[in-house]
C-alpha cells in the first residue's frame, strides 16, 4: 500500500483552484451578462437633427448600471437611452465598456447639455454640465458625424412606464 505525502496533496490542489478559480469566475461573469441581455431589450426611436438612432432603453437602475459595458460592438445608429427618476447632475465612466462612446446629456426639455467622447476602459469620468433627466450612448464620433450639439433638441418618445401593482 502506497502512502502519499499529504503537503504534496494540499500543493496541487491548492494550485489547481489557483487555476481554476479566476477561469470559473470569468465564465460564471461572461455567463450572467449573457443571460442579462438574452432578454430582448426594449428600443425606441431617437431624432436629433435630422438623424434617427435607434436605442436600447435604460430606465431601470439595473439597466443603468449595466449600459453598454461588456459590448464588443455597437452597430451603427444604435445606442443606449438612459432615462432618470429625476434631473441630477450624471456622471459617466467607462471602466468595463469595451467600445468608445459619444455620451449625450439631455435636460428635461429634451434639449442637449452637453456632449463627451470617451475612450473605452477608463476610470476618467465625465459629467453633464447641468442636472440632466437623460444620457443617449452612441458609438464615439457620432455626435461630431451627424453635428450634434448643445441646445439641440431630443425627440423620443418613452413607453408608458408599467405599474408594479396589480
Amino acid at each position: 500500500m502506497k502512502i502519499t505525502n499529504c503537503f504534496t496533496c494540499r500543493f496541487s490542489w491548492t494550485v489547481y483552484a489557483l487555476i481554476l478559480f479566476p477561469i470559473l469566475v470569468g465564465l460564471t461573469v461572461a455567463l450572467i451578462h449573457h443571460a442579462k441581455r438574452k432578454g430582448e431589450t426594449p428600443t425606441i426611436s431617437v431624432a436629433i437633427n435630422n438623424h434617427t438612432f435607434t436605442a436600447e432603453l435604460a430606465d431601470t437602475p439595473p439597466k443603468r448600471e449595466l449600459g453598454l459595458m461588456f459590448r464588443d460592438e455597437l452597430p451603427p445608429n444604435r445606442g443606449m437611452l438612459f432615462v432618470f427618476d429625476r434631473p441630477a447632475v450624471q456622471t459617466f465612466w467607462m471602466r468595463n465598456t469595451y467600445i468608445p462612446l459619444d455620451i449625450i446629456f439631455i435636460d428635461p426639455d429634451r434639449k442637449i447639455i452637453n456632449v463627451a467622447t470617451m475612450p473605452p476602459r477608463t476610470d476618467r469620468t465625465c459629467r453633464s454640465e447641468r442636472p440632466a433627466l437623460y444620457v443617449l450612448e452612441l458609438r464615439a464620433r457620432s455626435a461630431e458625424r451627424f453635428g450634434l450639439q448643445s441646445g439641440m433638441t431630443v425627440e423620443f418618445n418613452l413607453p408608458a412606464r408599467r405599474s408594479s401593482k396589480p
